[in-house]
């Protein structure tokens, strides 16, 4: 394992970078090592700040279980469903299935990742988690803004969920699915615009047009009203794939889960999250199987929780995190970045787990090694002011 203090020593003998070295890198696996074509791209946000620490837990920190003793029980070392990963990180139970992707070299895991220290609020932080910038002035998403550079990619982008969130924001055009309130399209009424539309040419054809993306939106209405007790993100997750494995559909995707602000007991709350997370990460591998190999998830949250446990059995807003790379795409198997330990000299503030990687870098190595978006548009034009973050290595599988 990779700590700080031996990182900085190796940082003296190599050249200046702010990516970060890896914990350990495994060998990967070289029969399925094909730079993806046509590649799909999915964004799960995780709002209100991910546990890092009781997610993917270091059980192997001496200081993990002093810092939080009622609540590292569940995750912590002793826990008897704790899921190993290596002699140092584990998985929360809740997270047991995707053992198998680790396995498979189908996830990667960023520890201590976070975005740079002082947003303390949700809103700010969640701002320049989706913006790509700290200043309030920006008003339109990174994921947007990266749309813009490539072919066609009017026609590329897709948000399911409550709202368009702010990351798909902007010029570039998107498609959007929202959970219904409207009455139904029914059949007839399309019928009827059909027979009225066909006496002008140019209506009608925007209505030919238009025929298909209503068919979608029905299919996942009804999806949605006939599975109101399955987890959402499930549902949402499940149709998402659909579309995003058909040759003529989207190619990048943002979906979002809500609820993880945990303050208050949150050994009740945060299994149920992640066991939502884990089944809607199945229904995209489900759905996506044909292109899973030209797949790429990126599951982040907008700051990580504070290392000490609080009065409530819970967590508070803290700084470093954990992201998650996901797919077949993924050169996975692996803990990455610089653990900073957990040590009082070693936090942030005193209670804070350190940023050792930014969590743009992430952002990055996604947009030039997997879209292939030139290094010089995504500091021109999509992460401004951010050229001292450099693209995280090693994020894809190569030739």
């Amino acid at each position: 394992m990779l700590t700080r203090r031996r990182a900085l020593q190796l940082i003296g003998s190599l050249s200046a970078t702010s990516a970060p070295l890896p914990i350990h890198t495994p060998s990967l696996v070289t029969a399925a090592n094909r730079l993806p074509a046509d590649p799909r791209l999915i964004v799960i946000l995780l709002r209100g700040g991910l546990d890092g620490l009781s997610a993917v837990p270091p059980y192997a920190d001496p200081d993990y279980a002093l810092l939080r003793p009622r609540l590292v029980s569940r995750t912590g070392e002793a826990a008897p469903s704790l899921v190993k990963l290596d002699d140092h990180f584990g998985l929360h139970p809740e997270m047991a299935p995707l053992k198998a992707w680790y396995d498979a070299g189908d996830m990667l895991i960023v520890h201590a990742i976070g975005l740079p220290p002082g947003l303390k609020s949700h809103f700010a932080a969640q701002h320049m988690l989706e913006s790509g910038a700290a200043a309030t002035e920006v008003r339109d998403g990174w994921l947007n803004r990266a749309l813009a550079g490539l072919p066609n990619g009017a026609s590329l982008g897709l948000a399911v969920g409550r709202a368009v969130p702010l990351i798909l924001q902007g010029q570039t055009a998107i498609r959007a699915f929202i959970p219904p309130r409207l009455p139904k399209i029914e059949e007839d009424f399309l019928q009827r615009l059909d027979a009225l539309y066909a006496i002008d040419p140019l209506f009608h054809q925007t209505f030919e047009q238009a025929r298909p993306l209503v068919n979608e939106e029905r299919g996942l209405r009804w999806r949605w009203d006939k599975t109101v007790r399955r987890p959402t993100l499930r549902v949402f997750s499940e149709e998402l794939g659909k579309l995003l494995a058909k040759p003529d559909g989207p190619r990048v995707a943002v979906l979002e889960s809500h609820g993880w602000d945990t303050h208050v007991q949150q050994t009740a709350s945060l299994p149920i999250l992640l066991a939502q997370l884990v089944e809607g990460l199945a229904g995209l591998k489900e759905t996506l199987e044909p292109v899973w190999p030209q797949t790429l998830i990126l599951v982040a949250t907008e700051f990580g929780r504070s290392v000490w446990e609080n009065r409530s059995f819970g967590t508070d807003h803290g700084a470093g995190g954990v992201a998650f790379a996901l797919g077949g795409a993924v050169a996975g198997g692996r803990v990455a970045g610089v653990w900073p330990g957990l040590a009082s000299s070693d936090l942030l503030a005193g209670r804070h787990l350190t940023p050792t990687t930014d969590l743009r870098a992430l952002f990055k190595a996604a947009l030039r090694d997997h879209l292939k978006l030139p290094g010089t548009f995504i500091e021109d034009q999509v992460f401004l002011n951010s050229r001292n973050v450099s693209p995280l290595r090693g994020l894809l599988r190569v030739s």
